[in-house]
C-alpha cells in the first residue's frame, strides 16, 4: 500500500533523522501519559523536540528535493504548473465528520466530573477517550 507520510518519503530526498522513529513514537506515547499525569521528563521532552524538529527540517529538506525536480524537468522543455490554492474552506465531508465527532465528546462527557480527583475508572476511561479522539 502506498504511504505518503512525511517519514516515508525521507528515503526519496536523502534525509536522516536525528532521533530513529521507534524511539521518538515510544517517548510519544510516554508524553501523551507524562502530560496527563503533569509530570514531564527532561529526556523525554528532548527527544520529543528532536521528533519535531526532525518533521520541520524534513518538510524542509523535501520541499527543497521537489523543486530541484522540478527545475530539472523544466529545463528539459516540460512545463510543471503549480496547483492554484483553493479557497480553503473544508469540504462538506469534513463538516459533517467534525460534527459527528463533537457530538461524541459531548455524548461521552455529558455527566463527568470536571476535576479528575472526583471521577471514577469508568468515567476516567470515558473521558481519555473523548480527549484523544
Amino acid at each position: 500500500m502506498e504511504s505518503y507520510s512525511i517519514k516515508d518519503l525521507d528515503a526519496f530526498d536523502s534525509f536522516t533523522r536525528s532521533i530513529q522513529l521507534a524511539d521518538a513514537k515510544t517517548n510519544l506515547r510516554v508524553i501523551e501519559r507524562a502530560l496527563e499525569l503533569g509530570k514531564v521528563t527532561a529526556d523525554v521532552r528532548a527527544a520529543v523536540e528532536r521528533y519535531n524538529c526532525d518533521d520541520c527540517l524534513s518538510a524542509l529538506h523535501l520541499r527543497d528535493w521537489f523543486e530541484r525536480l522540478r527545475a530539472s524537468i523544466e529545463a528539459g522543455g516540460t512545463l510543471v504548473p503549480r496547483p492554484q490554492p483553493e479557497d480553503g474552506s473544508p469540504s462538506p465531508k469534513l463538516v459533517d465528520r467534525a460534527r459527528r465527532v463533537q457530538a461524541l465528546i459531548a455524548a461521552l462527557t455529558a455527566d463527568l466530573p470536571a476535576e479528575r480527583a472526583k471521577r471514577d475508572d469508568e468515567q476516567q476511561g470515558r473521558w481519555l477517550r473523548a480527549r484523544y479522539m
